[in-house]
Formats: C-alpha cells, structure tokens, sequence
C-alpha cells in the first residue's frame, strides 16, 4: 500500500538529456522525457494501442513517439497523430502525471492530478542556492524505502555500522527529541562534552596542525548536534555539526 497524493523524487534533470527514460514508482510504469521546449513530462509507459513501452520510443519536438507503430503522444498524454490514418480515436490517449523541477530534482505526483499541490514539495534550497555547494547521484538500492528513512531517524547504528568514521558512543548514550507534525517528523540529540566521532577528530587535528602556534589548543571533547528530518512519505534529510573547544 502506498501513498499516492504526495511528492515523490523522480530523478535528476540531466537523466532526461539522452531521450525517453523509463522508471517503475508505486508498481507503475511512467516515461520521463524532455520536450523541444525544455519542459519536463511524464506519462505512463504504455502505448495505448499495443502496449509497447513508450520509453522504447523517441521525442518529435514535444511530443513523444511509439517505437512499434509511430503513435505521437502530447504532454497531456492525448495521442496527436497515427501514421496512415487521419482518424484519431477519442479515446487513443495515456495517463499523465504531474511533474514538476524543483531545487535540482524532478519531482511526479502519482495520486490524483487534481490534488498535487506545489506548495508541499520538500524544501531542499540548498540544492540550488549560490551559498551552498551540492552534488547528487542516483543509487539503486535494494530494500524498501522506509527502510532508508528509518536509518536516518534511527542514527544508533553509526558506532557498529560507522565505526571508523561517523561512530559514537555518544549517540547511543543521548537519548533523541523527537517532534512530530501532520507531514513529518524530526529526531534530534544534543550530545554535549563527548569525545569526538572519528571523522571529526581527524578534523580536528588539522585544525590543530594548520592553526599550530596562533590559536592555542584544542580540547579532545567536543559538543554536537544530530538532527534527521523525514517528510511523508520518502523524502528525508540529515545533518551533523558540532564544536570543540
């Protein structure tokens, strides 16, 4: 059972650079493909006439074309043409869902068109915002995806599964605040006087090393904040940061 009135991460814009591109969300086929135009779509991956699917295909300006018959489909997912015949059937069209580019990712709604609503996309600014650097992949992962949010909430792993980097006592010893709101939740540890993960004391001895003679020294103790936000139904962020005194 999946949630179908929300925002799911479709892909990444550049994907759309080589042609049509199909990807399967809720057990549903859906073609992502980018117009003359510039303009971003996606419809189901299945030719209404013999079920081929259109990904299989090729884009004509902005419509896109059946590789079995030559059907041409709009971005609405009315079928426009039909090679031989001038007759296009009423009914020769494929489902469209709502698509939309937002802070560097593209974004399908795969409930009811009437109901997406923009104003609920996961705010991810600094994807695109000029004091911020961001990268992003693609990794196809091989469970499901509430499995990954959990791990995200869920930070207790990090001294078994991380422990030669992100690893600390500290979290299993700070007990998280959790908050909750109507479309997400949000875990948080202030783990205050701990010694440093392993990737942050290495940090800090560089600090050390390149501030030797100017700044004093550093305490092996530091201060850190953890915080992982999870959004409904599989967007989610997290971050650490800390200070050593």
């Amino acid at each position: 059972m999946y949630l179908r009135n929300a925002w799911y991460m479709a892909g990444l814009p550049e994907e759309l650079e080589n042609g049509p591109l199909g990807r399967v969300f809720l057990g549903e086929p859906v073609v992502l493909y980018r117009g003359a135009a510039g303009r971003a779509t996606a419809l189901e991956n299945r030719c209404c006439h013999r079920a081929l699917p259109l990904s299989m295909g090729r884009v004509i300006e902005d419509r896109i074309q059946c590789g079995y018959h030559g059907l041409e489909f709009d971005a609405t997912g009315a079928c426009v043409r039909v090679p031989g015949q001038a007759r296009i059937p009423p009914g020769a069209r494929v489902r469209r869902y709502p698509l939309v580019e937002s802070h560097g990712w593209l974004w399908i709604w795969m409930g009811g068109e009437e109901e997406a609503n923009r104003d609920i996309l996961p705010e991810l600014y600094w994807r695109d915002d000029p004091r911020w650097v961001a990268t992003g992949e693609r990794r196809q992962v091989n469970c499901g995806y509430e499995l990954l949010v959990d791990i995200q909430l869920d930070n207790t792993h990090a001294p078994f599964v991380h422990p030669d980097t992100l690893g600390s006592g500290a979290i299993t010893e700070t007990p998280p605040r959790i908050e909750r709101s109507e479309r997400s939740v949000k875990a948080a540890r202030w783990m205050m006087d701990v010694a440093p993960s392993p990737t942050f004391a290495r940090a800090l001895e560089r600090t050390r090393t390149s501030t030797a003679g100017c700044c004093g020294s550093l305490r092996r103790r530091r201060s850190a904040f953890s915080i992982s936000v999870a959004r409904r139904p599989a967007a989610e962020r997290s971050g650490v940061t800390g200070r050593a005194e």
